[in-house]
């Protein structure tokens, strides 16, 4: 005699993709489970007739349950820009212990239905989005805890000064510089801003700030610093900017911009005392404010032209610079770097 099991897969063989998914994910729930009075998950053919559990399940063996490393693997299938899911294609697993390991889709997520969820803070409940589970296992100590998301991106991270923080991004982190979900780290990080700005999904949730983030570098001379030229190498943000090493160092963050020339840097060179009034900067050895006879050693920032007549005397035609200071140019008409703005005034005697 046939086993009901597998007289259940002979019958629905022949039957239609909508009836063989809707027929097996029946017989799933039964074997498995009743079927939920929660809202349907778009991973069930009820909502979706694409997908039914031989989708992401195989029928028999310890394959019927997706191994947590090839979770990632197999949400990624559909969660792509051209798969099923290409609206929600920005997934990645989420990094922790600095990137060390990896945690399972289904630690946060479950792919069968939304979980409803009870907010403290509000009295009220529903559907955590996105299918996060209303209750996180905690790897750390064993647990579980609550994790609220009935909102987007105000229940990523609780910033209130009491609790409950059970904001998604806080299910779990005690040992993170904010937003924990003990209080034992500030809640004042960033508020009012969505975390996935600077740690996105697909990335892992790890942080991929750097200062072309946010900061527009396209502004005034921006790119004429920034970028190699006949004129100039690129130059490094340090050289007129303090750059931080933490975001919350001091002078980060504060809404001015900061023009610092720190001690040794190319703009201080030959005792030059650089400064910076808001548009324009003085005193600054790269544009010639040791030399003579330079016409613009002071240009305002929205300058993004230059000329050698701006920091020295220019070149004429009667005269070839190499013939007293060496060779300049090189046979590109680009200027060796190592003997133009080196901080030293070259010649061949």
């Amino acid at each position: 005699m046939m086993k009901r099991s597998t007289a259940i897969h002979e019958v629905t063989r022949h039957r239609s993709r909508r009836a063989v998914a809707l027929g097996t994910w029946l017989f799933c729930w039964r074997l498995c489970g009743t079927p939920s009075t929660e809202a349907a998950s778009p991973h069930q053919p009820s909502s979706n007739p694409s997908i039914g559990c031989a989708e992401c399940h195989a029928a028999h063996g310890v394959d019927a349950v997706v191994a947590p490393e090839e979770q990632e693997a197999l949400c990624k299938s559909c969660h792509n820009p051209t798969g099923l899911a290409a609206s929600m294609d920005k997934v990645g697993s989420h990094s922790v212990a600095g990137g060390s390991r990896n945690l399972a889709c289904t630690v946060c997520h479950n792919p069968h239905l939304a979980e409803v969820v009870f907010d403290a803070r509000t009295g009220t409940s529903g559907d955590n989005l996105s299918l996060l589970r209303a209750n996180v296992f905690d790897e750390a100590s064993g647990g579980s805890s609550i994790s609220v998301f009935l909102s987007s991106p105000q229940d990523l991270a609780h910033p209130q000064s009491s609790p409950p923080w059970d904001g998604v991004c806080q299910g779990c982190h005690t040992q993170t510089a904010h937003h924990s979900r003990d209080g034992t780290a500030d809640h004042d990080h960033m508020n009012g801003s969505s975390c996935l700005a600077c740690h996105p999904h697909e990335d892992g949730f790890l942080p991929n700030v750097d200062c072309n983030s946010c900061h527009d570098q396209s502004t005034g001379a921006h790119q004429r610093h920034l970028v190699a030229s006949n004129m100039s190498e690129p130059l490094p943000c340090s050289e007129c900017h303090t750059v931080p090493v933490a975001y919350d160092d001091p002078g980060h963050l504060n809404g001015v911009v900061e023009v610092g020339f720190a001690a040794g840097s190319r703009a201080t060179w030959d005792a030059s005392n650089p400064t910076w009034d808001g548009a324009t900067c003085q005193d600054v050895f790269c544009h010639g404010a040791s030399l003579t006879e330079g016409t613009k050693t002071a240009p305002l920032w929205s300058d993004t032209g230059v000329d050698c007549g701006w920091c020295h005397v220019a070149r004429r035609s009667d005269l070839v610079c190499q013939n007293c200071h060496g060779i300049i140019y090189l046979p590109d008409d680009s200027l060796d770097f190592d003997r133009h703005i080196n901080g030293a005034l070259d010649f061949l005697w």
